[in-house]
C-alpha cells in the first residue's frame, strides 16, 4: 500500500504515537486502551511521573511513517500499540506495533471518511483479546488483537 506522506495528519499521527510510546516505555505505564485512556477520563494513575520536563523533551524511541491520514489516537494494551490511518484507495487501516515500534500486522476495515477533513477518526478500543474500531462511515470491525483476523464486521 501507498500512503500519504505530505498529509498533515500523517504528523498528527506520528507525534501521537511516539509521545505515547515514549511515555509507556519510560514510565513502564499501565495499558491505555480506549480512547482518553481506562476510564475514559484523560486520567493517568502513573506514579513517579516527572515534575519538569528535560528542556529538550523525552528521548525519542522510535517514529513511525507511513500511516496515511487521520487523527486517531492511539491505543496500547498488552504490549501492543493500535493506530488508525486512511490509505491512498480510502480505505480505513488498523496498524498493531510491538512496543518497539515493530509492525505487527495491519488490516483494513472497509472505507473511510472522505467528506470534509477526510481520514481516520477512530480510536481503536482494546476489549480482551479483541481489538475494535469504527469508521467515519460507521463500519464496526472488531479483529483478534494478536493476529489481526477480523472476528466480524456490521
Amino acid at each position: 500500500m501507498n500512503f500519504v506522506k505530505s498529509d498533515p495528519g500523517v504528523k498528527c499521527l506520528s507525534v501521537a504515537v511516539l509521545l505515547i510510546a515514549a511515555l509507556a516505555q519510560l514510565t513502564l505505564a499501565d495499558d491505555s486502551p480506549q480512547f482518553r485512556g481506562p476510564n475514559r477520563d484523560g486520567c493517568s494513575n502513573e506514579k513517579n511521573l516527572l515534575k519538569i520536563w528535560p528542556e529538550a523533551g523525552p528521548n525519542l524511541l522510535w517514529s513511525i511513517e507511513g500511516l496515511g491520514t487521520g487523527w486517531s489516537s492511539p491505543a496500547i494494551a498488552d504490549g501492543l500499540l493500535f493506530i488508525t490511518g486512511m490509505d491512498n484507495e480510502k480505505n480505513g487501516v488498523l496498524f498493531a506495533y510491538d512496543l518497539a515500534g515493530i509492525l505487527k500486522w495491519k488490516k483494513t476495515y472497509g472505507p473511510e471518511w472522505t467528506g470534509s477533513f477526510p481520514g481516520a477518526r477512530t480510536t481503536p478500543t482494546v476489549d480482551g483479546d479483541r481489538v475494535y474500531v469504527v469508521s467515519g462511515n460507521g463500519n464496526l470491525v472488531c479483529f483478534d488483537a494478536k493476529s489481526g483476523r477480523e472476528i466480524w464486521a456490521v
